[in-house]
């Protein structure tokens, strides 16, 4: 070990003549002595250590008989790589510099610079041969180990562990979180603490003023079940193995929310609905969800009250409602279990069907007046001669003091206008608070009460629609297959008694004209027949009890509008006749040559002419009767504001 570190350290010349140029740099004081014997000393030692480097290479290189003259008279070099002298070899008291000046380090050349020396020599001194590299080398040690054979050092001291200190219990506050992991269950977990032995879950429920311990645990995490729809308050303490706190963590306040229930949903117009439901306790805020059809669900609103209002609804649709309660506070969100509703919303009153008979529209009646309560009234005011209910339809405010009256199927095949009253009821109670083509419904009907007629005719549709099959009574059916008109009993105008309701009236009557059968018999007197004694009763009343203001008559076909009057409720027919042509595009029948003179028993003229009620006609559909389901779409965009329409133009012109 000794001559690898000797072998390695840099030859000493240089040092030598260090010594002597700060020996001569010193005059006239005894250091100069001094520093001459300490360059002797070291130029020895050098000599030495040079010897030994070489009798290393000389063994390294299987040499063994090497002279020592001759490792003498090898030249002395520089080495390139700096290695520090061993310990043995130093010796403070030997080598301690000058006070005044400190000598150069003899070991701290750079291995890529030429070590030069630290002061030039003066002109009468020469340098040391052995010590003065040439020029254009640079110096390198004398002999270099083979790599393979570099020595390893021997008696390499064990590795020293440093012993880790030991981990001081922490203390203080630590975080506490709470998770909802189930329907009814809190998932709680806090930091892990060093030195803790046991943490206690505490708890409060609702009111209560004094904390319950829960668990005690070593672990971190701790899962129970709460009820839902009450508030719990936790926190967890921390102690050592002899029961010393070491801290707490913060409290927090949850609450798992109660489902909603007592769903259900109000139709507020044609294509909206408000949904409600009964809140579950713990909720503060709910998620509205909706799937439309078979699509997935969407989040439509964050809400707080009760109720969520749908304006995007498509008749026929089917749609399905999620509503999902939420607690929250500054700590915590917590979702409860969502509650669902499924509504189609459908009309109650068909349309896509061309037969719309009796037995739909007492159905439709009832549906109505479940949805719509007290908004839609109606009453028998009659009954045919097969023993078929004539209805008067009331919507509005019959207190009012105001009255319009709309009278449809007075003739048999004309039954698709009984479909288009019942709609337009249906219609004005869906959008009972909105407004339409600048008309607020609401508004209209607080002030008037609208009485519709909607099938006038009962037995008269039953036989257009299937034959003399429909009649119930067979004395009258009997009859009717003899009767003119019977091979096509779907053209029948008439009601089941061979009467022309239209010609029955009493105004400008004339018994006994034409022959029982599908139309223009005119009846054996006026108001004969059971379904116009009904209607004259109707409008006697309604004249007796309130200001009648108009009436609407609504048959088939030809679209087209009637309106010719001469008198004094003349201002107040064009104005109606005017109306209806704007709304529906209809023609003027006048135009034709169909509105011109006095017919036999016409409901229209007795209106006017007898009970002094503005009154108009209009004809519906633009091919022969009966009208095909076809034609009710274009029908229905042409009609479905007039009546109301009209209503507002007769209650707010007076």
């Amino acid at each position: 070990m000794t001559v690898c570190m000797f072998a390695s350290v840099i030859c000493p010349n240089d040092t030598v003549m260090r010594a002597k140029e700060n020996a001569a740099s010193v005059s006239g004081n005894t250091l100069y002595s001094e520093y001459l014997h300490k360059a002797l000393v070291i130029q020895q030692k050098s000599n030495v250590i040079q010897r030994t480097d070489l009798l290393f290479s000389a063994n390294a290189s299987g040499i063994t008989n090497i002279s020592e003259s001759a490792a003498s008279s090898q030249p002395t070099e520089t080495p390139e790589s700096v290695v520090a002298p061993l310990p043995t070899e130093t010796s403070a008291s030997s080598v301690t510099p000058l006070p005044t000046k400190e000598p150069e380090p003899s070991v701290i050349p750079t291995t890529t610079e030429t070590p030069q020396p630290s002061v030039t020599p003066t002109a009468t001194e020469t340098p040391e041969p052995s010590v003065t590299p040439a020029a254009t080398e640079t110096p390198q040690p004398s002999v270099t180990p083979a790599v393979t054979e570099t020595p390893q050092p021997t008696n390499t001291p064990p590795a020293v562990h440093t012993p880790q200190p030991t981990l001081r219990p922490e203390t203080g506050p630590f975080d506490l979180s709470v998770k909802k992991s189930g329907k009814d269950s809190l998932t709680l977990s806090w930091q892990k603490r060093s030195g803790v032995k046991n943490y206690k879950i505490w708890q409060r429920v609702n009111k209560q003023k004094k904390w319950h311990l829960v668990k005690k645990t070593s672990a971190t995490k701790y899962k129970l079940t709460i009820k839902t729809g009450s508030y719990y308050r936790f926190k967890v303490t921390a102690s050592d193995k002899k029961g010393k706190s070491l801290g707490k963590t913060n409290r927090i306040t949850v609450c798992i929310p109660a489902s909603a229930y007592n769903m259900t949903y109000k139709r507020t117009a044609t294509n909206k609905i408000s949904v409600s439901w009964k809140r579950g306790r713990g909720t503060k805020k709910y998620i509205v969800m909706r799937k439309a059809g078979s699509g997935k669900y969407r989040e439509v609103a964050r809400i707080t009250k009760n109720s969520y209002k749908d304006e995007k609804i498509k008749v026929g649709k089917k749609y399905r409602y999620r509503i999902i309660p939420i607690y929250y506070n500054d700590d915590i969100n917590i979702n409860g279990t969502g509650t669902s509703l499924g509504i189609t919303l459908h009309d109650e009153v068909a349309t896509s069907h061309q037969k719309y008979n009796y037995k739909e529209m007492c159905s439709d009646l009832e549906s109505l007046k479940k949805l719509y309560g007290n908004r839609i009234n109606y009453e028998v005011i009659g009954q045919s001669n097969d023993g078929r209910n004539i209805y008067d339809v009331v919507i509005g405010n019959q207190n009012s003091g105001n009255t319009i009256l709309v009278v449809a199927t007075l003739h048999a095949r004309e039954y698709m206008t009984s479909q288009l009253c019942m709609k337009q009821i249906e219609y004005y109670l869906q959008n009972y608070n909105e407004e339409i083509d600048g008309v607020k419904i609401s508004h209209i009907l607080n002030n008037v009460a609208i009485h519709y007629v909607p099938m006038a005719n009962p037995d008269g549709a039953a036989i257009s629609q299937y034959g003399f099959s429909a009649i119930r009574n067979k004395k009258i059916r009997n009859k009717l297959y003899k009767m003119p008109g019977s091979d096509t009993p779907s053209l029948w105008k008439a009601n089941a008694r061979g009467v022309d309701l239209n010609k029955n009236y009493p105004y400008s009557y004339v018994a006994r004209s034409g022959r029982r059968g599908s139309e223009n018999y005119t009846g054996t007197s006026k108001c004969s027949e059971p379904e116009t004694q009904a209607i004259v009763k109707l409008i006697n009343k309604l004249k007796k009890g309130s200001d009648v203001k108009g009436e609407i008559n609504y048959h088939a076909t030809g679209s087209i509008v009637f309106g010719s009057y001469e008198g004094k409720l003349k201002d107040t027919i064009d104005s109606m006749f005017d109306l209806a042509c704007e709304i529906t595009g209809y023609a003027n029948a006048s135009d034709y040559g169909l509105d011109g003179g006095k017919s036999v028993g016409n409901l229209r003229e007795f209106l006017m002419y007898k009970k002094n009620i503005p009154s108009i006609t209009l004809e519906i559909g633009t091919v022969p009767c009966p009208l095909p389901a076809s034609q009710f779409n274009e029908i229905w965009k042409r009609n479905k504001t007039l009546v109301i329409r009209e209503a507002k133009l007769l209650t707010e012109s007076n």
